[in-house]
């Protein structure tokens, strides 16, 4: 079957398709499996949904397989849980800023799932939003002068716009994830 016809067939929720692409997913995910353990299932998901929408909105490009896309899309998610989990492993119980007041184990529980939460939300927004919180928040820089920083004729109106649609997308993904967490 071309790829094409896979992906229409896909986007039209045919089991055949989506078997396939889950087994094209499921190929490119076995060599991280020994690195990311229980990860696995998030970062499947995670495959799932940018694989989605990139294909429902067009932005495949047919001149490389789709088998070669996925395995990109997995490489990169892979890449970055990795990367996320290791910040967290090469720290010495010395540098963290542990709370004065210990918390009990639910608390410990709930605050990891926040933050897991938060980090999924991050990784499936586009790379502008976060470019932009960057701006604003961490560097602590005004509309107007986000809006210098990046050029190409951008008003201070249109970066609060920008900010605000990347909040509400950030949300959006937020149920999405949360909606998808409850009924697996």
């Amino acid at each position: 079957m071309s790829d094409a016809k896979l992906i229409k067939d896909y986007l039209k929720g045919d089991k055949n398709a989506s078997n396939s692409i889950e087994k094209m997913i499921d190929l490119c995910l076995a060599e991280w499996r020994g690195k990311l353990g229980f990860h696995i299932d998030d970062i499947k998901s995670d495959v799932r949904y940018k694989l989605f929408n990139i294909l429902i909105e067009g932005r495949f490009e047919q001149r490389s397989g789709l088998k070669f896309f996925i395995a990109q899309i997995a490489n990169h998610t892979c890449i970055d849980y990795y990367r996320f989990n290791q910040k967290f492993t090469d720290s010495a119980i010395e540098d963290l800023d542990l709370p004065t007041k210990l918390f009990n184990p639910e608390q410990i529980l709930e605050k990891k799932q926040l933050g897991r939460l938060i980090f999924r939300v991050l990784r499936l927004l586009p790379r502008e939003c976060i470019t932009l919180w960057r701006m604003h928040l961490n560097r602590d820089m005004s509309y107007s002068e986000i809006a210098d920083n990046l050029g190409n004729g951008k008003s201070e109106e249109n970066i609060k716009w920008r900010l605000w649609s990347c909040r509400e997308k950030a949300k959006e993904i937020r149920e999405m994830l949360l909606k998808k967490d409850k009924l697996s």
